[in-house]
Order: structure tokens, then sequence, then C-alpha cells
């Protein structure tokens, strides 16, 4: 799903509301499927939904998770691909680059577009994936290793026990993890590799400014989503978020208005022409 919007409009609240509503709604289906094919649970629905599933238990949602844990939602910002303050070094105009940051020829746009597209592969498809040139420029889809759950009776080292008994090694994720990556307000730069899509994560969110512009590359990658959101708030109210924000980095008022006027209004003036 794509959530797009000007600047300070919201993206990210809203994001975040609609990842915890979309989680609490698949914990309980998976809470009322885990107790309904219980041999032991109640027929009474009240009673079998106040006992929560077992941390290995399957769910029927089918695609990424495999039935390896319950489904989930998660959200991530497209602010991740904005370039590096030093990759703006090298532009033709610098001055101009970091100016005008937050505009989308300061995005890498190539790689967002590849990681749309990685995203939409069936997980057998991933590693070959890898072997596309899109993907290779991405460089964030790799192979996890397989982690065992495993409880180690001290009589018995080395040995899978639980309560005594015997049992086969649980793998948790013998699959491949595709990576996005986040964006530091502190530090003003992107944080590679930093947040793992996890095969349970069936609802993927990408809140961004860009998400929906008629723009190549970022055109190509709208047209792959699910689902389309776009988020409207007024121009002044979000320009007045965007100075505060700002402020709160460290600018000073007459700072954060120059920098609001200059960089976040032409983006927004864009951004509304080709939504």
């Amino acid at each position: 799903m794509g959530l797009a919007g000007i600047p300070a409009s919201g993206k990210s609240t809203l994001a975040r509301l609609v990842v915890a509503s979309c989680n609490r709604q698949l914990n309980h289906a998976a809470v009322v499927a885990n107790a309904s094919e219980s041999p032991d649970s109640d027929t009474d629905a009240s009673s079998s939904c106040s006992v929560p599933p077992p941390a290995s238990s399957s769910s029927t949602i089918s695609g990424r998770q495999e039935g390896r844990a319950t489904a989930s939602a998660i959200a991530i910002q497209q602010d991740g691909w904005r370039y590096p303050r030093s990759f703006l070094d090298s532009f033709p105009d610098p001055e101009m680059a970091h100016r005008r940051r937050g505009t989308h020829w300061t995005y890498d746009g190539p790689a967002y577009e590849a990681f749309v597209a990685a995203l939409r592969q069936p997980l057998p498809a991933h590693r070959s994936t890898l072997e596309s040139d899109a993907t290779a420029r991405l460089g964030e889809i790799e192979r996890q290793p397989s982690y065992s759950l495993k409880e180690t009776h001290p009589e018995t080292e080395g040995e899978n026990l639980i309560n005594g008994n015997q049992v086969p090694t649980l793998d948790i994720y013998d699959l491949t993890i595709l990576r996005a990556p986040s964006f530091s307000r502190a530090d003003e730069d992107p944080i590679p590799s930093s947040v793992p899509i996890l095969p349970s994560h069936r609802i993927v969110i990408i809140e961004g400014p860009y998400t929906l512009l008629d723009v190549q590359p970022f055109s190509s990658a709208a047209q792959m989503l699910d689902e389309k959101w776009l988020l409207e708030c007024e121009e002044r109210v979000a320009m007045e978020r965007v100075v505060r924000q700002y402020v709160e980095c460290g600018s000073c008022q007459e700072e954060a208005r120059e920098r609001a006027r200059t960089n976040c209004m032409p983006s927004t003036w864009y951004s509304h022409a080709h939504f």
C-alpha cells in the first residue's frame, strides 16, 4: 500500500494508526483460528478468544507468511531512499542539491522502484530476483541464516528438548528477508537495510511524499501497489508543522521559515501537480 501526501500532512501518524489497527485485527483472527483448530478448545467463541495462541502457531493466511507466524502489518518511510548528504556533494550543483533536499530528484528513485518490485515477488522467487539488475542495484535482499528455537536440557547438552521430550528443531525463518532503509531525523541521513520485512508481514505500508508521483521511476513503483491513499492537508497547516519540526531539530524561527519557503513549498506545489 502507498500512502502519499505533502510534507507534514500526517502520513507517518496515519500509517502508525493503520498498522496498529491491522495488527489488532490480525492478532484477534489468529487467536480465534488457533482456538477453533485446537482439539481442546471450547466451542464458545468468547472464551476461546481469551486464550492467546502459542508462539509457534500457524496461520491459514497464505503468501509470504508460509504458515510460520501470525500475519502482521508494517509501515516503511519512503524517506529512507533519500540520497545521503555526502552523495549530494557529487551533484553538478551541490549547493542547490542540499538546499532542495527532499524534492523528488534527491531520492534514489531506481532503488525505491527495485524495492517495490522485489516486495511483490513470491518468496521462492526472491533468490532469482537477486540476479536482476534492478535488485542488484538495491543491494538490500540477503539470505538470512536459519534460527532454531531450542531448549537444551542441562544433562543432555546439544539435544533439543522441551519439557524433557525430544522434538525436532523449529526453524523460525529459513527464508529470504527483504530489508528496507529508514531515515534518521537526528543525523538527517538514511540508515541502509535497517527495517526487515519478514514473511509474516502480509500488509506493507509505504508512506512518503512520492509514493503516488506520476514521474518515473516513482510512477512505475506506484503501478505495482495494491492500494493507494492520498492524505490531504491544508498547505498552511502543513507548513506550520514543517517550521515546528525544523525548530525542534535546532533551526531558529527565521531559518526554519526560510527552509520551509524555499524547499518544502516548491516540493508541495510539484507534488500537487503530479499526484
